[in-house]
């Protein structure tokens, strides 16, 4: 049924209120600005990273963005000794995926943003890691627990794509 009003739907990026559909996937068109926009409108993805032992290892978490005036990173906090963070530690080669809901069919699978980059362990007290936190209500009260719970163990983990 190519070219019908469901298909269309499917396929238009009514996720990032962009208007206009496409019919196939191959004629869709996304460019950064695109991709960076819904990267920095949602706060949730998942962390891909590699064990010791070379097994996958994926981790859903709450994410911050860097000011729009600096170099794109997504930042992470978490415990220094969580698997994702040590397995960071051995191989900076993580993959991150961010879904993104579809606005006009909630029903259907979401959108993804997927990509791979490179991840460090940085300080808890990193003031662009912070800056980024502190973007949403939901990230900075995660901040303040993060920093309560794990206290001297609290880190982030710097994701570039």
């Amino acid at each position: 049924m190519t070219g019908s009003k469901l298909e269309k739907d499917f396929w238009s990026r009514e996720a990032d209120g962009m208007s206009g559909t496409r019919d196939t996937v191959s004629s869709r068109r996304v460019n950064f600005d695109l991709v960076e926009r819904a990267i920095r409108g949602r706060n949730f993805g998942v962390l891909g990273t590699v064990s010791r032992n070379g097994r996958p290892h994926s981790v859903g978490v709450l994410y911050g963005v860097s000011s729009p005036s600096k170099p794109l990173a997504l930042y992470v906090t978490t415990n220094r000794e969580s698997k994702k963070a040590r397995n960071v530690a051995r191989n900076p080669n993580v993959s991150f995926t961010i879904p993104v809901p579809r606005r006009f069919l909630p029903f259907m699978p979401p959108n993804c943003v997927q990509f791979q980059g490179t991840a460090e362990i940085i300080p808890f007290e990193d003031e662009a890691a912070r800056d980024a936190f502190n973007e949403s209500l939901i990230l900075r009260q995660t901040l303040k627990l993060e920093g309560r719970h794990v206290q001297r163990r609290a880190v982030f983990i710097r994701i570039q794509p």
